[in-house]
């Protein structure tokens, strides 16, 4: 049960496993890089002071939340299909302005 559990992201999980790959700004890297998004996460400082976390997931539910909580600071370089997930919520919130 604990591996089922602990596979991917938040409480949304599942057999399928990806890995998000998020690039934060040098000035919110202060803060996120004190953060554990998932007790398997991989994260470096890039020469600009850009920090770079993957994280694995299953659904991309919780994960797209805190991904939002930090536009605009942060870059979904990947999986595509996560980026244009985050695109299409954030093009819904502007619609809904």
């Amino acid at each position: 049960i604990q591996a089922e559990l602990d596979s991917g992201y938040g409480a949304f999980t599942g057999k399928v496993v990806e890995h998000a790959v998020l690039e934060f700004t040098a000035p919110r890297a202060q803060w996120v890089s004190k953060e554990t998004w998932h007790p398997e996460q991989k994260a470096a400082v890039a020469e600009n002071g850009a920090y770079r976390l993957t994280v694995p997931f299953s659904n991309p539910t919780e994960l797209i939340m805190d991904i939002l909580r930090h536009v605009p600071h942060v870059k979904v370089l990947a999986p595509e299909a996560l980026r244009q997930r985050v695109q299409e919520a954030l093009q819904q919130g502007l619609d809904n302005l």
